[in-house]
């Protein structure tokens, strides 16, 4: 093998392992800034329906009324709510299947996100 080959095998397995790196760190970063963009706007939501359930004074007409329009918006697999004294707890769970995804792929979603409501 000749230095030129040589020189150049080096210098493709450098290029090929910087790109390497490179994608490794932006995809890295991507995840960690959608999860925090993610965390943020689940914290936001959570403010906003805290402040409308407070808003109706906790009576449970309204409570319920609050809690299931938030729900059929379609963003929440399950929201859960109980009064300050536990008098009152409400929870809406979505189990609803969808069609053309297989069972065992969601029950393997639900077990690896920590979701372990049926």
């Amino acid at each position: 093998m000749t230095l030129f080959k040589q020189i150049a095998l080096v210098v493709s397995m450098i290029i090929v392992v910087m790109l390497g790196a490179v994608m490794y760190i932006n995809y890295t970063s991507a995840k960690q800034d959608m999860l925090n963009s993610l965390y943020e706007t689940t914290v936001n939501n959570i403010s906003t329906i805290s402040s409308k359930i407070a808003q109706d004074g906790g009576h449970e007409a309204l409570v319920i009324s609050t809690i299931d329009s938030e729900f059929d918006a379609g963003y929440y697999s399950l929201i859960e709510y109980t009064s300050s004294d536990g008098m009152f707890t409400y929870k809406q769970v979505d189990d609803e299947k969808v069609e053309g995804v297989p069972s065992w792929f969601i029950d393997f979603y639900r077990y690896r996100s920590g979701e372990n409501y049926k």
